[in-house]
């Protein structure tokens, strides 16, 4: 312990004043760092533009990088200035188009704040009565001035129909910035093109679907029409009607309504048909009955034969009188049958 009393104090005042004097050096240092930042703010710097299109429809998102340039000082680009002079002095080179009420192609521009430094970038967004309608990023020291400053989240694309817009002045952080928007880009455009296939997916069942109620329809249509058909028939035999005259209209009714008939069928439906009429004695040569003329009839492709394991089962039909002089019988098929007796003349 230091007795003297004044050696004390004059140890206490050298200790003091050596804080102080590091504290002023350390002081003195910041404002150093501080004074050469700000005058880094009001001078000239390099920098970007950056121009991203949000996904419209099917065309998917893009981004644009502008060239290098460097940002003037606050003197010749400070807050306020005229709207031709900015467009002068205070151009980053990187123009946009945008539609809103109505088309325009301004360039991206920047201002700075005279007594701060700081930056922000600007652009005229559109032109209602004759009045530009302008569009300001937020006020930075360094990094990016992005527009609209409604979007914040770079991990998600920008709205659809948004046009973003940055000037950045610290290219680390471009660096990132690009990195998010290219890997939201590449998101975007795989969630698109997923979205088209989905959509292309559901266009292609709703055909495949569409195609199916139309062959359902039609199946339908021709089921009831053959319904019909062997409904009338088998009521015209109930009501004894056996014999009617060559010269009587009813029979030209008859042979109309067989061969509408017919051609409104496939071949399946056809040959029940036929297999009805035969049976039936319709057209079935030198019978008691009148044959129906079926002349002009459309019995292409229409298959008469039955298979082997059911042929023991239909021998009425081993020798077969039909009359189908003058149809239309183009590969049709009558295996198994023996048609001495039948009438295909000019068939």
């Amino acid at each position: 312990m230091i007795q003297n009393a004044e050696l004390r104090t004059n140890l206490q005042i050298a200790i003091t004043d050596r804080i102080k004097a590091v504290a002023n050096a350390r002081i003195a240092g910041i404002n150093q760092v501080t004074r050469q930042k700000l005058a880094a703010l009001f001078s000239q710097r390099r920098t970007q533009a950056v121009v991203g299109h949000a996904p419209c429809g099917s065309i998917p998102p893009s981004w644009k990088i502008g060239n290098d340039i460097i940002l003037k000082d606050t003197e010749q680009c400070s807050e306020g200035l005229l709207l031709a002079q900015s467009k002068e002095k205070c151009n980053t080179g990187t123009y946009i188009t945008s539609w809103n009420t109505v088309e325009i192609t301004e360039p991206l521009r920047y201002e700075h704040n005279v007594i701060t430094g700081i930056f922000r970038s600007i652009r005229v967004r559109d032109i209602i009565a004759e009045q530009n309608i302008e569009r300001f990023g937020s006020w930075v020291k360094s990094g990016y001035s992005l527009l609209p400053i409604s979007w914040t989240n770079m991990n998600k694309p920008p709205p659809s129909l948004t046009i973003v817009a940055m000037i950045c002045t610290d290219f680390g952080a471009l660096l990132v910035l690009l990195t998010l928007c290219i890997a939201t880009t590449i998101l975007t455009t795989q969630q698109t093109k997923l979205n088209q296939e989905t959509c292309q997916n559901d266009i292609n069942l709703a055909g495949e679907q569409h195609q199916q109620d139309i062959y359902l329809a039609n199946q339908e249509e021709k089921e009831r029409i053959l319904t019909t058909y062997l409904h009338d028939r088998s009521t015209l035999l109930l009501n004894n009607y056996t014999t009617p005259d060559k010269c009587n209209l009813t029979s030209n009714i008859i042979r109309a309504k067989a061969l509408t008939t017919l051609i409104q069928l496939d071949a399946q439906r056809k040959r029940q048909i036929l297999l009805f009429l035969y049976e039936t004695k319709f057209i079935m040569r030198n019978n008691e009955r009148l044959s129906i003329n079926l002349y002009d009839a459309e019995l292409d492709s229409v298959g008469m034969s039955f298979p082997r394991t059911k042929q023991r089962l239909y021998t009425t039909y081993e020798a077969v009188e039909i009359q189908f002089r003058g149809a239309f019988l183009v590969n049709s098929l009558f295996t198994w049958h023996r048609l001495s007796f039948s009438n295909m003349q000019n068939g």
